[in-house]
């Protein structure tokens, strides 16, 4: 017996307000804490994945444009990111969520607010009416997702699954590799495209008429709220959006964002080695970041670019060079006996003691800095010289040389050598902590 028109309505309606279910999981959890707080997690990984392998792929796609229900369900998903938002909010200003139910809230948060809104979102902006597309505008805001509408409607469209269109995986490319290039090429297409419609109006293309950089600006105060929730958050974040740079000295300031979330997160975890590594992370970055500033400005100085594709094989034409450009991106990246791996790994100890899942994340976010770092270096320094301004580089000087040599001297002392710093540190460090930890009490 064959189902009704009105059943399969019916049956499509549960469907849709499955998509709701990861929401609701993220509220109870966000509000009970604890182990609840992973609720969302496990069911998104666990339970989800378990079910689509159980059941299978669907065959059939109904089209459920007779029924009206959907539109609720669409417009749902805004009072959901919402709430969703507001009770991480909440429940860790009622100190409910801290330390792993923390991440575990942030993480089922992100989940169900990013699958909920995103897809939202997409069925927002295909539609003609101006209110559905302004909706669905400030939903990949609140899931900061704001090259999403441009790259879908003017690039993805045209240019679906060809080389030019980068929401589409490559045959053969890993997961990983389609994210990072996925993220940064749509987002400079986007903010290309933008530049080019205001070209033609006559209008200034990179003013806050592009699309991308107002929205871009309008995120810095949920990028705010997000650090106040808790510092590890701009840690990791900020290492992901310095992989997509383009530009050299944008990167490094990205990386120096980064590094100083390291610093803020080592004073608020209020234990003694937290807040010594977080003060020895501001010294040594002091040294790193002045180093690779410097070492950009070299470049700058010859070539007059600052972008990473304007490079490639400056090795062959500038091997001294090179060579300290190496020490201080090792020394960006945390490696042990360099400046920059003391005040980080400290942090890191201090956080595995305050609680093992944040210890485990900011350890990540050295895994982020290794990745961005090494890759412009492999993009700047290394390979075959496919740029007639590479070739006809002149090494650095002896004014350069010994400019770079005495940040490097400091780089590797306080690498190899950074005890009397710290004993100079431990006891006014303690006595501060302690007073904070008795006056929080």
């Amino acid at each position: 017996m064959m189902n009704s028109p009105t059943a399969n309505n019916r049956n499509r309606s549960y469907a849709y307000a499955l998509t709701l279910v990861p929401g609701l999981i993220t509220l109870w959890g966000n509000t009970m804490g604890g182990p609840w707080a992973w609720s969302n997690v496990i069911f998104i990984l666990v339970v989800v994945n378990s079910l689509e392998w159980i059941l299978g792929q669907r065959r059939n796609n109904d089209s459920a444009a007779e029924n009206s229900l959907p539109d609720l369900f669409v417009v749902m998903a805004i009072p959901m990111v919402l709430v969703g938002i507001g009770t991480l909010l909440w429940g860790t200003y009622k100190e409910i969520l801290e330390g792993s139910s923390l991440v575990g809230a942030v993480l089922s948060t992100g989940f169900s607010s990013g699958s909920m809104g995103i897809v939202a979102a997409h069925e927002m902006i295909h539609r003609k009416e101006t209110a559905w597309k302004r909706a669905g505008d400030f939903l990949l805001f609140l899931v900061m997702n704001p090259y999403f509408a441009i790259d879908h409607l003017r690039v993805h469209h045209r240019h679906v699954a060809t080389p030019l269109d980068h929401a589409s995986a490559r045959y053969g490319e890993h997961f990983y590799q389609f994210l990072v290039r996925s993220i940064r090429g749509q987002w400079m297409q986007s903010l290309e495209s933008e530049a080019e419609r205001l070209r033609k109006a006559g209008r200034t293309p990179y003013g806050v008429g592009n699309a991308m950089v107002r929205n871009t600006l309008l995120q810095i105060p949920l990028l705010g709220v997000l650090g106040w929730i808790h510092p590890l958050l701009a840690v990791v974040y900020v290492g992901l959006v310095a992989m997509v740079q383009q530009d050299m000295k944008k990167l490094v300031a990205y990386s120096s964002v980064a590094h100083m979330g390291f610093v803020t997160l080592g004073f608020f975890i209020f234990n003694p080695l937290g807040v010594s590594g977080g003060l020895v992370q501001m010294i040594a970055h002091g040294f790193v970041s002045a180093a690779m500033f410097l070492s950009i400005g070299v470049l700058y100085d010859r070539v007059h670019s600052r972008e990473i594709s304007s490079y490639g094989g400056v090795v062959n034409s500038m091997p001294k060079f090179a060579a300290f450009a190496l020490f201080f991106a090792m020394a960006n990246c945390g490696l042990p006996g360099t400046a920059g791996f003391v005040g980080e790994w400290m942090v890191i100890l201090g956080a595995v003691k305050f609680d093992f899942v944040v210890g485990m994340l900011a350890a990540s976010a050295l895994i982020f800095g290794a990745a961005y770092t090494l890759w412009m270096f492999k993009r700047v320094y290394l390979g075959p010289v496919t740029n007639d301004d590479v070739k006809e580089l002149t090494d650095i000087n002896a004014r350069e040389a010994w400019m770079l040599g005495l940040f490097a001297a400091g780089v590797l002392a306080l690498g190899v050598y950074p005890k009397p710093l710290v004993d100079l540190m431990d006891a006014p460090i303690a006595a501060l902590v302690d007073h904070i930890v008795q006056t929080k009490l």
